[in-house]
């Protein structure tokens, strides 16, 4: 049983190296606490990132329906009036969803991760669904760094309804374009 033992765990049976089985218990055991504490850190964190990306995008959608640019947090106050003029006053706005976002571009030293909030709009133009960029390479910033459009299809947390009306209201203003709408999942309005 021994011999089965040191061949699945060699590190149990150090004791020709001098190691005795207590201080390589020690070890074993300060290293998992160290690594659940790393995650309970990491998982806290990310936590506390999208509580305050959705209320950072809370205080946009009330920006929006206000048309209050000054109450919009940093970096989508000059969204407010554009994306207004794109789909007309908008009657409500709410947080539909939220996501930690990896951008891998082949390089692992430009690696990155980052909160983006998925929005639903209702409009003089319809029901539309906005997604906010948290790009901003900071912890727990309310800074958005970008705003665009996305198609029907990708809006989380919407009935069926709630498609359909997207789908109509989205083919209408794809229609009134004047270049047809992009086939990737995102279409960028002129919001600024």
């Amino acid at each position: 049983m021994d011999t089965v033992l040191s061949w699945l765990l060699p590190e149990f049976f150090f004791s020709s190296l001098g190691i005795s089985r207590r201080r390589l218990g020690l070890i074993l055991g300060a290293t998992v606490s160290f690594m659940v504490v790393v995650a309970v850190v990491c998982l806290v964190l990310l936590g506390e990132e999208e509580q305050t990306a959705r209320q950072s995008a809370t205080r946009f959608a009330a920006a929006l329906v206000h048309d209050d640019p000054a109450a919009a947090p940093p970096g989508a106050a000059e969204y407010v009036h554009s994306v207004r003029r794109y789909f007309g006053p908008v009657t409500s706005a709410r947080v539909i969803g939220a996501r930690n976002k990896g951008v891998n571009t082949g390089d692992n030293a430009d690696t990155r991760a980052f909160f983006v909030v998925k929005m639903l709009l209702q409009s003089h133009r319809g029901p539309a669904v906005l997604e906010l960029d948290y790009d901003n390479h900071a912890f727990l910033s309310e800074r958005v760094s970008r705003i665009y459009e996305l198609t029907p299809d990708h809006a989380p947390n919407v009935s069926k309804a709630q498609r359909r009306q997207l789908d109509a209201a989205f083919a209408a203003a794809a229609a009134s374009r004047p270049t047809p709408a992009s086939s990737s999942p995102r279409h960028h309005p002129p919001c600024r």
